[in-house]
């Protein structure tokens, strides 16, 4: 800047006026992906499998199943997160629902029965032909895998 007129002098201005450019242009090629082309790309999601809610010996043992009036067996189902107490469950399934596998998340969980810590894998499923918007988390001892939909 010119201290006596207070305007920007010839140079500074062109400087400053190829660097926003330049910052522009470098932007403008990032946001379309022309840049980086290079670069790894992520990791392939996991396969989506298919399969059927099912009230496994583990899975009773465990509370995460039961029955409805008596007879009807269930899964117990959380829709925001992962649980295994009792409780905690905000919907169910009746065993045998038909559901996708959309997520998979690996926890460590404490047993009660003898204090230790063991790793267990959660689901997020969406049951199939049910109209429900959202998935569900499912212990992975609640699920049987469709084997025809093996990777």
């Amino acid at each position: 800047m010119d201290h006596t007129t207070g305007r920007w002098s010839g140079t500074v201005a062109n400087r400053a006026w190829r660097a926003c450019l330049l910052v522009g242009v470098v932007l403008l090629l990032s946001g379309c992906g022309l840049l980086g082309r290079d670069a790894p790309e992520a990791a392939p999601a996991a396969p989506v499998n298919t399969g059927l809610l099912t009230c496994t010996e583990i899975c009773a043992a465990r509370g995460q199943c039961g029955a409805r009036d008596g007879r009807i067996k269930v899964i117990l189902v959380n829709t925001a997160a992962p649980v295994v107490e009792p409780g905690q469950h905000d919907i169910f399934f009746d065993e045998g629902t038909a559901v996708t596998v959309t997520s998979r998340w690996d926890r460590q969980v404490m047993l009660l029965a003898d204090d230790t810590r063991q790793p267990a894998q959660f689901l997020q499923v969406q049951p199939q032909g049910l109209a429900l918007p959202r998935s569900a988390w499912v212990a992975e001892w609640c699920f049987t895998p469709d084997p025809q939909a093996a990777p």
